[in-house]
Order: structure tokens, then sequence, then C-alpha cells
């Protein structure tokens, strides 16, 4: 049978164990509120290689001032009254120089007559929580806006939270952080963009990130949030190791930028497009033909054709502008209708256009598939009971993966365009090599 002294000495040895172990921040003080001992934990965070350091000093010998004040004046409220003060969401030092949290309770130590001869205090690291409650506030998101969370352990692949306007409705039926982004993949992002999401949120690729160095980021993707509507969403993520769990978590933020990003785009495509005719302008075009040239491979061929309308000047100087300008905005519409999706249309002059044929065979094939702008051209107009008709004249010049510049490019294409209006205009020309 244990002696009383051998309870009591394996009592001891038990809590200075759990101390030395535990991660919760715990500390025992007197009535004077000085320190009688503390975890291993708690002597880490002020600083201290062991507990035993802590012995004898009260708040103001270990805390800046500020801090040191309000914790004392926690502690003289409890001695007073007696009654315990639990959950009280406090700062606390951190040696990084980030702001840190901590629940803390704290309880009066009573004698077996039950007067208070100390207190002891518990407290956790919350601090992730804490910043996002005030990421929360900060945004102030309304319901009506589209907002979202989503929260895990990651290190368990265990999903913690996934709420908000348009996650709660979608019923994420799921336990793990895996299950809940290929969910979100599958059912709700676009296809376009679904492989990216579900390779960016990948738990092996995020611990590497949190390795490296990286807490804060985040991924635009395209999500479903009604029916068939889609949105530009933001996933804001924050990774923080979790001193309660001893595990890696994950908090997820999801904010609506559409209307940003669509905004961004409106402003970008402006800036590429002609206003009158709606091709690309002339900065806009140079640069996707320089873009597409560079990345062709050796074996690609391109052919870059240089049209210039006939004595169009004329039409303007006896109709006038703004007939003029309906003449360029129909031959634009025709240019369009000609040629594919993929081949770069632009209007780099006033009546002055410039097209690249993307991946065409040879010279033959391009010169064939330019031709067809003579079955549209001459532009057949009727003004003032007079009619007008309105041609072209092209140069061609081919690119054939040899790595020729764009401005060796149109250069070619010009002295074609020449040869052409030489010829007597109406007609296509390629530049010979």
């Amino acid at each position: 049978m244990i002696s009383q002294n051998d309870n009591d000495t394996f009592m001891l040895l038990t809590f200075q164990s759990y101390l030395a172990n535990t991660l919760d921040l715990i500390f025992i003080k007197d009535t004077d509120l000085n320190y009688i001992s503390a975890s291993q934990a708690f002597a880490n965070m002020v600083g201290h290689q062991t507990a035993n350091e802590l012995a004898g000093k009260s708040d103001f010998d270990i805390f800046e001032p500020d801090l040191a004040k309000r914790y004392t004046q926690d502690d003289l409220k409890l001695l007073e009254s007696g009654l315990p003060m639990k959950d009280q969401i406090e700062p606390i030092p951190d040696q990084n120089g980030r702001k840190s949290y901590s629940s803390t309770s704290k309880y009066p130590i009573r004698n077996p007559e039950g007067k208070v001869i100390g207190i002891y205090g518990v407290g956790r690291d919350v601090t992730a929580q804490v910043q996002l409650a005030e990421e929360r506030e900060n945004r102030k998101l309304s319901r009506q806006m589209f907002e979202g969370v989503i929260e895990a352990d990651l290190t368990l692949d265990k999903l913690l939270i996934a709420e908000g306007s348009s996650l709660s409705h979608r019923m994420i039926k799921a336990d793990t952080f895996s299950e809940t982004m290929k969910f979100l993949a599958v059912r709700m992002i676009h296809n376009d963009y679904a492989v990216a999401f579900l390779n960016f949120f990948d738990i092996e690729k995020l611990t590497h990130f949190y390795k490296e160095g990286e807490r804060d980021f985040s991924h635009i993707t395209y999500l479903l949030v009604s029916k068939a509507d889609y949105k530009w969403i933001e996933f804001k993520a924050r990774l923080y190791f979790s001193k309660i769990t001893n595990s890696l978590r994950i908090t997820v933020v999801l904010n609506d930028l559409d209307e940003e990003i669509r905004d961004k785009e409106r402003l970008k495509i402006k800036s590429e497009i002609d206003t009158l005719t709606g091709l690309y302008n002339r900065e806009s075009t140079i640069s996707q033909i320089i873009e597409c040239i560079g990345d062709s491979a050796p074996l690609k061929n391109h052919a870059l054709l240089f049209i210039d309308l006939d004595h169009f000047k004329q039409v303007n100087d006896q109709l006038g502008h703004p007939f003029g300008d309906t003449v360029l905005q129909k031959i634009a519409e025709m240019l369009r209708l000609l040629f594919r999706k993929d081949d770069v249309i632009g209007r780099i002059g006033g009546d002055e256009f410039l097209i690249l044929l993307k991946n065409v065979n040879s010279q033959a094939d391009a010169s064939k598939r330019a031709s067809m702008i003579f079955r549209t051209v001459p532009l057949y107009q009727v003004k003032n009971n007079r009619e007008i008709f309105v041609t072209c004249s092209v140069g061609g010049a081919m690119y054939q993966g040899d790595g020729k510049s764009f401005d060796t490019l149109y250069r070619e294409a010009d002295q074609a365009l020449y040869q052409a209006k030489k010829k007597g205009r109406n007609t296509i020309v390629f530049h010979e090599s």
C-alpha cells in the first residue's frame, strides 16, 4: 500500500512533469502576485530558459509596463472577489515581433479553511482566431455580399469550419480539407480553373509553403455562386502552427473581387481596342504579333498582311469623315468575318490594317486565304446619289520559323504593299525573299 508521503511525492512529480511538457501557458502566484511556479511553455514565452527563473518575480519584472499593469489589475480583482475569470482574451508577448493573444482563465487557490492563498492561470494561444475575427470585423462584409470562411487542420487533414453565404447553402458535407477542396473544384469552380485550384491547395504543397516561411497568400479563381452565375473570388489564406493541437492549420477567407477584376478587364480591353472599329489598336496589334512569333516553334509558319484602302483620302474629302468612318467600320466587320478568331486583326492607322494569319501551311495557302479579302472588298456604297467603290491593296510577308523580327516582317510587308500599289492597286503581292 502506498503511503501518504509516497502519494504526495508521486502527485508532485506528476504535476512537475505536466508543467514541463504541456503546451498550455500555466502560472501560479502568491497573494503578493509574485510567481511561485509556471509551465515551461510559459517560461519560454517570456524569454526564460526554465520556469525556476520566474520564482519570486512579479509581472513588472517580466513584462512591459502596459501588459504588467493590465495583468496585475485583473489579478487584484480576482483576489478581492474570490471569483474566477474565464476565457479572457489577453495580449501576450511574442519573440518574433508579431501581435499574439491568449485565451486565459484564472482561478483562486484556497487553503483547507477556504482562505485565498494565491491564484493560478491557464492560457492557450488563440492568435489565429483573434486575427481572423479582426479581419472579419475590419472588412464588415455584409451577408448580402459573397463571403465565406474555411478553417482546417492540415496535419490531421480535418475540416473545422466551412461557412458563408455561398458555402453553407451548398451543403458541403466533408470531414477533411482535401474532400472540401475537391468538392469545390468539381461542383463550384469553373472547369478551366479547377485543376489549378486543386494543385494550389494541395496539403503537401501548403506544408512546403509553411516550411519555406510562407504564411499569407491568396489564390483567385472563378466560382459558381448561383445556378449559372460565376464570380471572381479571392481565396485569401493564412497558415499557422497551433500550439493547442500541435498541428499545422489553415484559415481561408473568401472575398468577392468580381467587380474589381471586371473593371480592370474592361479598362484593359479599352486600352487595347480601336474605339472606331472594335479591332485591336496599333500598340496591341504589334504586341500580339511580336508575342506570337516570339513563342513560335521552328516549324511554325505565319503570314503578315498589310492592308491599305485605295484612294481613301478622296472618300473623306468628298463625302466627309463621318461617311469615311462608316466605311472603316464596315471593312473591320468584313475582316472579322473572313478570318479566324485566333488570327490577329488590327487597325494600325487611318485606313491601314494589319493581320497575322497564324499557322499557315505555305505562302500559297496564305495567299489563297488573303485573296478572300477581294471577294468582299471592293466595298460598294451609295451616298448622295453617287456610287462609291472602295478597294484595297495588300502586301504580304512570310514568317517561316526563321526567327525573323517583327520589324523585318513589317518592312517586308510594307515593301510588298508598295509593289501592289505600283501594279495598279486592288491586288495582293507577297514579298519575295
